[in-house]
């Protein structure tokens, strides 16, 4: 595994760790609301799916790559799968 492979894959572990916070966060937020509730909404209300905005795709710049590896290494790791 490169380093650039690596470093990709550490990013994308802790994507889903944030979003699997997330989701317990929203899950136990809202399950205390309908603890104290004095009446309970629909359940095709609590149900209803909203429309997310679209998902932005992650671009990886060639600035980034710059950022961190050295040029020297860049060239090294094309020379690598080259061959």
């Amino acid at each position: 595994m490169t380093p650039a492979e690596y470093i990709i894959m550490s990013e994308a572990y802790s994507d889903r760790q944030q979003d699997e916070y997330r989701k317990l966060i929203y899950l136990a937020w809202h399950t205390e609301a309908l603890a104290r509730a004095k009446k309970l909404p629909k359940l095709e209300k609590l149900l209803k799916v909203k429309k997310s905005s679209k998902i932005e795709k992650k671009e990886v710049k060639k600035e980034d790559l710059l950022n961190v590896f050295s040029k020297k290494e860049l060239l090294e790791l094309a020379e690598r799968r080259d061959k």
